[in-house]
């Protein structure tokens, strides 16, 4: 019997080619299957962000299994050892590891990571983190750090390992998708950074026995570290159980002598009302700096004792309205998160002229938001949301004696710490109200910043930044409290010092208004080189500042900006780019 004939070469190759082409047309099914997929799963994670945020527990589960599901095809259709012999191909290789990595760690945070921080939230969403009898249970929050602190360490690794891919090298129709999925794993990933700095630090704060320094702050006369403190009160803890104790008005807290604590730069720059006059510790926008003068001034005034300083406006305050429901005020007035600002912070004034009787109704309000709180009558989640949305905005400070806490919070937006080396650059501007006015109540804020590449290796900053005044034309006929004693301005008016800080090691900034160069003289600021100008605007006006400065020579890297917060301003801007 005779062999069946061997197929020839030819055959042999035509078959192998087939046998590619087949192989090529599933792969290339594969990849558009896992494109999908990944597309359908990054939409879940940006609607999940957004149910997250509105408090929507029901959609919040369902999205978490949705990105799931998708998160796991996407990944799934890349596995297999096909996938990875093509990730090592020439020309095409570095599109399908992007991709690749991209749909294992997407997986990988849906399926490891995701679950218990679901869990968690719908944990908060309901009782266990709920005050009783104005106790906090501290083993929950022990609880919640650790898992917490889990589930944050582990998207943190794969946001690394996303943001590692360098887009700039695979294909077009891969670069704004691979870039996308980047940003929201950072955004994600520094959120939980974020929330986990601050349930680290929660359960040692409120455990033991404390007593802390609670500043309220009014930014509608306003200071370069938010507001100006208008009250203040004493905040005990004793084994998780939270309680007011002494409370009193700023206005009341002067020393009669300048402390010895405060520096020469201190001195030429703010004056010695900086350590003198609880008013006025927020002249300066490093608020470590602010708490430690605040302390040590109510030790000596009140004799009163305290292990760290918290510090929050009065539109925090609004915020938690939407926790705890509307609050009356001793007028009759009814606050809610809509009107609060506008009512603690312009309506009282125009209502009640009596400095004793503004005093008293902000602490009256004070203490039924507090009861509340202690009480348990709040939604929960809604009042993570507003102490989130606060510390976006830079609304809220806190300092610890402890220097263990406090290094625990530092490089955190609550810390309100001045980036102090060269290799961190930091970018400010900050306000100062100079007449004692709550006119910034009318301040509007525009500020547009760029960074380019200078000479002698820096990287130079240039902002516009126009200053607005919304006051009505009959400013002038509103009462003292609103307008202050004597502005130079004439009533109506608003006189405010603008401090513009440089990063360290950088160049004094250099300043234009309305196009023509004002007067202007140089400070500085922790060290920092800045430049300080007095703007005055009457009702109405309007000013735009064109700034100039620039980073240490040879120090390229994102800069932190901060402005200082103001009535109406929102979340704080993003940290500056540096294309150098």
């Amino acid at each position: 019997m005779k062999r069946p004939p061997l197929p020839s070469r030819r055959a042999i190759a035509a078959g192998l080619v087939v046998c590619l082409v087949l192989v090529g047309a599933w792969m290339t099914y594969q990849l558009l299957h896992a494109r999908s997929e990944l597309e359908a799963a990054r939409a879940d994670a940006d609607d999940l962000r957004t149910a997250l945020a509105d408090g929507r527990t029901p959609e919040v589960e369902r999205l978490a299994e949705s990105l799931r599901v998708h998160a796991a095809a996407a990944d799934g259709s890349l596995s297999g050892p096909h996938w990875w012999l093509a990730a090592h191909l020439p020309f095409v290789g570095d599109d399908i590891d992007a991709v690749r990595t991209i749909t294992f760690g997407l997986n990988d945070v849906s399926t490891r990571n995701l679950p218990d921080l679901i869990d968690l939230y719908s944990e908060i969403s309901g009782d266990a983190f709920r005050p009783v009898d104005g106790r906090i249970d501290t083993a929950a929050l022990r609880s919640a750090r650790d898992r917490l602190a889990t589930s944050a360490d582990g998207i943190a690794s794969t946001s690394r390992s996303v943001a590692a891919i360098d887009t700039s090298g695979l294909i077009g129709p891969l670069r704004g998708p691979v870039g996308e999925v980047q940003r929201t794993l950072s955004d994600a990933a520094e959120a939980l950074r974020r929330a986990s700095v601050a349930a680290d630090v929660l359960p040692d704060a409120v455990e033991g026995r404390h007593r802390y320094l609670l500043l309220f702050l009014n930014p509608a006369e306003i200071r370069a570290g938010g507001g100006m403190p208008g009250s203040w009160a004493e905040l005990k803890v004793d084994d998780g159980r939270v309680s007011l104790g002494k409370q009193g008005a700023a206005a009341d807290e002067i020393l009669e002598s300048s402390p010895s604590e405060l520096t020469a730069d201190e001195l030429q720059f703010y004056n010695d009302r900086l350590g003198r006059d609880l008013r006025d510790v927020l002249f300066t926008p490093d608020f470590p700096r602010s708490a430690e003068l605040a302390r040590t001034l109510m030790e000596r005034k009140r004799g009163l004792e305290v292990d760290g300083v918290l510090a929050m406006d009065a539109v925090t305050l609004a915020h938690l309205l939407n926790a705890t429901g509307p609050v009356d005020l001793l007028d009759g007035t009814r606050i809610t998160s809509a009107n609060a600002a506008e009512e603690l912070l312009n309506g009282v004034y125009l209502r009640t002229p009596n400095p004793k009787k503004q005093d008293a109704v902000f602490a009256a309000a004070v203490d039924t938001l507090f009861t509340r709180f202690t009480d348990g009558d709040l939604d929960p989640t809604e009042t993570v949301r507003a102490l989130v949305r606060s510390g976006e905005e830079h609304r809220v400070r806190a300092w610890f004696a402890d220097p263990a806490l406090q290094a625990r919070i530092a490089d955190t937006a609550v810390a309100g710490e001045l980036p102090a080396t060269e290799a961190a650059p930091g970018y400010g501007i900050y306000f100062n109200d100079a007449t004692g006015a709550k006119m910034q109540y009318y301040l509007d804020v525009d500020a547009r910043t760029d960074v380019s590449c200078g000479r002698d290796d820096t990287s130079v900053y240039t902002t516009d930044l126009t200053l607005t005044s919304t006051a009505p034309k009959n400013a002038a006929s509103l009462p003292e409290a609103v307008v202050g004693p004597n502005p130079p301005t004439g009533p109506g008016g608003m006189v405010m010092q603008v401090d513009i800080v440089a990063p360290a090691g950088g160049s004094v900034p250099v300043i234009e208004q309305d196009g023509e160069r004002p007067t202007y003289y140089s400070i500085r600021v922790d060290g920092r080189p800045g430049a300080r100008i007095i703007v005055a605007l009457g009702p109405g006006d309007a000013t735009t500042l064109r700034i100039t400065s620039s980073a240490a020579p040879g120090v390229h890297a994102d800069t932190a900006y901060e402005i200082t917060p103001t009535v109406r301003s929102g979340r704080q801007p993003a940290p500056l780019y540096d294309p150098c």
